[in-house]
């Protein structure tokens, strides 16, 4: 599995649509050998390049597959900024909120569809 693992990470990674860019989400896909499909997708929390986190996002759903696959393929939900560009180390009040809400609009998203999730709408908190 491990090995799977790497191979299906490796070529997402290396695909030349990506472009140098992190990914938001994953979805992993397989024929069945005895007739079928079967999917799960995983939004990634953070914008993420890191081989180490999309084998270890990968693994349990490998676990889930409900029988034996003819073949698998992982694609991207979503592609963020570049690898190269830097976080913040610390975002303070409004600012920090703003970017956080944008961060899970996004997530949601990916996972979810472009549809699912049509408004926001603020909770005061006081």
């Amino acid at each position: 599995d491990e090995q799977l693992q790497g191979v299906l990470v490796a070529r997402l990674l290396a695909a030349p649509q990506r472009k140098g860019r992190t990914l938001l989400g994953l979805r992993l896909g397989a024929v069945l050998s005895g007739g079928g499909s079967w999917s799960a997708d995983q939004g990634l929390g953070r914008p993420t390049a890191s081989e180490r986190t999309l084998r270890a996002v990968l693994a349990p759903h490998l676990e889930t597959l409900p029988g034996p696959v003819a073949a698998l393929r992982l694609r991207a939900l979503g592609l963020g900024p570049p690898v190269g560009d830097q976080l913040e180390l610390s975002l303070r009040g409004e600012e920090h909120r703003k970017r956080r809400l944008g961060e899970a609009i996004r997530e949601v998203r990916t996972a979810q569809g472009g549809d699912s999730l049509l408004t926001i709408v603020p909770l005061d908190s006081a």
